[in-house]
């Protein structure tokens, strides 16, 4: 439930219309009561969402880095997961119909026992949790609680000084590495305003997947010989839940946020026939996971001579186990194979944007009797992957291993 203070707050800060003073670069910064330092985006100048978010600390400046200042331009998939890679606590002002009906019965139940009446444009406050890897969800926690708090609070203490033009010298424009913002911190029952140097971006540690077991190293050694593989993790564009089986679930009758799985492609630099694609069970915990499917590869497919990969996360993460199996690692700027699979990956699976509908439109026309039989081995072939993920319906899933099963595909 949504304390009284925050919807308080954010029926104040909206008095400000701050974001026709501040624009999403000018951002400004509150030191929360634990030390931390939270860093604060205002929305709404262009007039396309009107918000505030809250940023905790190093990693949530530098997923707001991502986003405005290293967004990378031509890769489809890497924006995707810039754009789901946001840490931070956010609260929106949204129409009614926009609201889920969790956070609306909370709004009115505010608003009731407080006399409130949400009206005119864009008026229901609107509170959400962005997590790297997950879907954005409710404003459950106390301690993300007390962050949006803070942050209004300081954004409404920001815009009654920016009213006196002395203090305009504290805002300044730029990229969001090299310069100073304000920082707005709580001093008996005011506040004191300070410039605060922005830290520079976090070197990023890739995780590692070595191979610890000498058997299953020196087995694999043993094996069959392939030829060259090329290799990409990526976030899968689609969000997946664990509640319900495979069976989908609505939304609002979810406990826990759906995750956007990392996702391992594995295939052949010579024709582009695709060796693995494995997505991970945890969206942060992922190494492990994916490290062992490629294992698993290699001994059903055999050991190959090279890896060809594009990116530091793949080359971070296999880096010291095709050292232990002698395999050379290989980095290119494009791999027109594994591309055209990517291509034709998103094409099928693009970004959903958690809207679910059209799979499970298919999933209907599945369930009707005979419709297996009627698809041409095309499509059953182009199911193959919505399977081997294992987010198929378990009926649906059952009777296509046993339709490709009569076909011997």
């Amino acid at each position: 439930m949504i304390p009284d203070q925050l919807f308080e707050a954010a029926i104040e800060y909206r008095k400000t219309k701050l974001w026709n003073v501040l624009s999403d670069h000018e951002i400004f910064a509150v030191q929360h009561a634990d030390g931390e330092i939270g860093y604060c985006c205002v929305m709404g100048m262009i007039g396309e969402l009107t918000a505030l978010a809250v940023y905790p600390g190093q990693a949530g400046l530098d997923s707001l880095r991502m986003l405005t200042d290293d967004m990378p331009l031509f890769d489809e998939l890497a924006q995707m997961e810039h754009m789901r890679s946001q840490d931070c606590v956010m609260v929106s002002f949204e129409v009614r119909a926009d609201l889920p009906p969790r956070d609306l019965a909370a709004a009115q139940d505010y608003g009731k026992r407080n006399g409130v009446a949400f009206r005119g444009r864009n008026a229901f406050p609107h509170f959400e949790r962005f997590r790297p890897g997950y879907e954005r969800w409710y404003l459950e926690d106390e301690d993300d609680q007390r962050r949006m708090l803070d942050g209004l609070q300081a954004a409404v203490e920001l815009a009654r000084r920016l009213q006196r033009s002395r203090w305009t010298n504290f805002i300044t424009d730029g990229a969001l590495y090299d310069r100073e913002i304000p920082l707005l911190i709580p001093e008996g029952d005011g506040w004191r305003l300070e410039r605060h140097a922005l830290p520079p971006m976090a070197e990023i540690a890739y995780p590692t997947a070595p191979l610890t077991d000498d058997l299953t190293r020196a087995r694999l050694m043993k094996g069959k010989r392939a030829g060259q593989w090329a290799a990409k993790f990526f976030r899968y564009s689609t969000p997946i839940s664990d509640e319900g089986g495979n069976d989908m679930i609505p939304f609002d009758d979810l406990t826990q946020p759906p995750y956007y799985p990392m996702t391992l492609m594995v295939v052949n630099a010579a024709n582009g026939m695709v060796h693995c694609m494995e997505l991970a069970d945890d969206p942060v915990q992922w190494v492990e996971d994916l490290g062992n499917a490629f294992l698993k590869t290699i001994a059903k497919d055999g050991l190959p001579t090279a890896l060809l990969v594009e990116d530091d996360r793949t080359e971070a993460v296999f880096g010291p186990l095709c050292a232990q199996l002698g395999i050379r690692l290989e980095r290119r700027e494009e791999i027109e194979p594994l591309d055209a699979v990517l291509d034709e990956f998103l094409e099928r699976f693009g970004d959903g944007e958690g809207d679910t509908s059209e799979l499970e439109e298919m999933f209907e026309v599945l369930r009707i009797p005979g419709a297996l039989e009627q698809l041409p081995d095309e499509m059953i072939a182009q199911s193959l992957p919505l399977l081997e993920m294992g987010i198929l319906p378990d009926d649906i899933a059952e009777n296509l291993r046993r339709e490709i099963e009569r076909r011997g595909l």
